[in-house]
């Protein structure tokens, strides 16, 4: 196995349906008790049709970093058969990994009909789950060109719109690094552009607007911020 061969890959996945997402604010994963706490995390679903550009172009980048993590060495898999028995077979050792990560759910690009529970818009598509401690870019094309953008602009990206994402696919736990946490493939979330509005899914972490809040009747009358207050009699 070629060990100066990469293990990671960036991608444009295009033209995916965002869930899950919090690019305002990171989310922070429950734990079990007794567990250390999870650190917060910026993420994303995107959720895309099987056979898709988008899934042909994660699948490609996944078995290349497989390929150059674990190489060609034959190495013995245990592989489900259409009877529900398993038999042991003979692959090279990137495929068998592969294998292994598909059966126990350790890829980023998922099936949707395996997430309890099925619903919507995860039923009968697939969706590839990113994330990252750092904020991702946020980006829209506007007069040719693309534009950052913040929580408070209207085309700020959310759960229910459209988006092309950009991710950074890696092998975790390879011959050359191990990890304490073991092998899997990730995907790390470094950026959003966003495409087109469509009907807000639950959840997100979107931030509101000062306009979305009423007046709260016990400050109707205050002065607006700046303002010299009016003269109390000290309770003091």
């Amino acid at each position: 196995m070629d060990t100066s061969l990469p293990t990671n890959k960036t991608i444009v996945v295009p033209d995916v349906l965002l869930s899950y997402a919090f690019l305002a604010q990171p989310y922070t994963p429950r734990t079990k008790a007794g567990d250390k706490p999870a650190k917060p995390q910026f993420t994303c679903h995107g959720v895309f049709a099987r056979g898709s550009a988008a899934e042909q172009v994660i699948t490609a980048a996944i078995v290349e970093v497989c390929k150059n993590a674990w190489g060609e060495t034959p190495m013995d898999q245990a592989v489900l058969q259409a009877d529900g028995s398993t038999k042991v077979m003979s692959m090279p050792a990137w495929k068998a990994m592969l294998t292994q990560f598909k059966n126990e759910q350790k890829l980023p690009m998922r099936d949707g009909n395996r997430r309890k529970p099925i619903a919507e818009p995860y039923k009968d598509n697939l969706f590839i789950a990113a994330n990252n401690p750092s904020r991702p870019k946020i980006v829209v094309t506007r007069g040719g060109a693309n534009v950052e953008i913040g929580p408070d602009d209207p085309q700020f990206p959310y759960s229910g719109c459209r988006g092309n994402l950009i991710v950074d696919i890696w092998a975790q736990g390879t011959p050359k690094k191990p990890n304490e946490f073991g092998s899997r493939v990730n995907a790390q979330l470094a950026g959003v552009q966003f495409l087109a509005h469509g009907s807000k899914l639950g959840g997100g972490g979107r931030i509101a607007q000062l306009d979305e809040f009423g007046i709260c009747p016990a400050d109707a009358d205050a002065p607006p911020p700046g303002a010299a207050p009016a003269e109390e009699e000290s309770l003091v």
